[in-house]
């Protein structure tokens, strides 16, 4: 959802023109991390907020008794937040300077939503029926699954901590990867008005 909100982010400051005049004074990879790191603390006070709230809750009400791996689950939810929310809004911002329209956002944003949405739906419907399992061990080292997968086999009890190491390093990595690529295509597309932009061509005009 916030990833969603740098993208809309970008075209409009796009469509608007006034990234020509932000970009006189800053560089095109600095406005694109600074929009994913002003829109990612909202989103993670907000998460902060609604976990915190509903733990209280709980405990509150004294009708759902909180596991041992409560406080674990917690901090690796956060931490995948993070990772997560870097590596898709990441790529939802570069994408969003391809479109020069509202109207195309949708439509430049639908490879991150579609992939984001299939790994939410495996860690749910897969990965809870068999936590321990190839798939779910599979999904753990794929950086674009990880964020679902992790916290949910960490609440589970159902992975280890060289998994959980492992699995950082390789989305770092992702998340590094996605920056420079996409800081690229960023930078090569966003002052590029008219019909939307190939990623190619964006990542051409900045050689």
């Amino acid at each position: 959802s916030f990833g969603f909100t740098v993208l809309t982010g970008v075209v409009e400051e796009k469509q608007s023109r006034v990234v020509e005049v932000v970009l006189s004074t800053v560089r095109p990879r600095d406005l694109l991390v600074g929009k994913v790191i002003g829109i990612g603390l909202l989103a993670l006070v907000q998460i902060v907020i609604l976990v915190a709230a509903g733990i209280i809750a709980a405990q509150i009400s004294g009708r759902m008794s909180l596991p041992p791996t409560t406080v674990g689950a917690v901090a690796q939810l956060l931490v995948w937040f993070i990772l997560g929310f870097a590596l898709y809004s990441t790529a939802m911002g570069f994408l969003g300077s391809l479109a020069s329209r509202m109207e195309e956002a949708s439509n430049a944003s639908m490879p991150v939503t579609m992939t984001a949405t299939a790994c939410y739906l495996a860690s749910i419907l897969l990965v809870t029926d068999d936590p321990d399992g190839a798939l779910a061990m599979a999904m753990t080292f794929f950086p674009p699954s990880a964020p679902m997968v992790v916290p949910l086999r960490s609440a589970l009890d159902a992975i280890q901590p060289w998994e959980i190491t492992l699995s950082i390093v390789l989305m770092l990595a992702a998340i590094w990867v996605m920056f420079v690529v996409g800081a690229r295509v960023y930078a090569g597309a966003i002052l590029q008005t008219g019909s939307r932009i190939r990623i190619r061509d964006a990542w051409r005009a900045r050689s």
